[in-house]
């Protein structure tokens, strides 16, 4: 992840995640002192990647969505900050053969002018408003965001949208 940080200011975070649907939140000036050979952002565990990282001020909502088509909503202050080298806590519970595709931070008040638009790898897509993804606690399996059938795919992508948005869709 790329993100242009202008001061390291006390109240922000860096919200990172996983595919195995870990999340660990940061405060931001943890990473304030790099040095020539860089810091250790997260321990990750052999089988695990970073999907994501987002600056967050810790009062947004976030959302996880799976390839197979779940997805959970809670609110950021479930997760405690930690230090860099932490591995971080259970963002959602997944199935064996399931992993998370995307993470999407969303500020409360923006809630109703916002919709969450996943993308399937043969390519449906389905927008559905944010206000009826119901807040749950980090850690649970969440909801079905889209049926996964032979039809449409798994879901290959998901974006926070708003009405007049306009999209670029990119094929392999």
């Amino acid at each position: 992840a790329v993100i242009p940080i202008r001061e390291f200011a006390p109240d922000y975070y860096m919200l990172f995640a996983t595919r195995r649907g870990i999340v660990k939140k940061t405060p931001l000036e943890a990473f304030a002192n790099a040095r020539k050979g860089g810091l250790i952002a997260i321990s990750l565990h052999d089988s695990d990647e970073l999907i994501a990282v987002r600056l967050t001020d810790g009062k947004h909502q976030v959302a996880l969505v799976t390839a197979g088509g779940l997805s959970i909503r809670f609110d950021e202050e479930d997760v405690r900050p930690m230090g860099r080298t932490t591995q971080g806590v259970r963002g959602i519970s997944l199935a064996a053969d399931d992993r998370v595709i995307a993470m999407e931070v969303i500020h409360p008040q923006m809630e109703q002018e916002s919709e969450l638009l996943v993308v399937t790898e043969h390519g449906f897509g389905k927008r559905t408003p944010f206000s009826e993804y119901r807040v749950q606690t980090r850690g649970g399996k969440g909801i079905y965001t889209i049926r996964v059938m032979d039809k449409n795919g798994t879901v290959v992508g998901a974006k926070v949208v708003r009405p007049g948005d306009e999209l670029m869709i990119i094929t392999a």
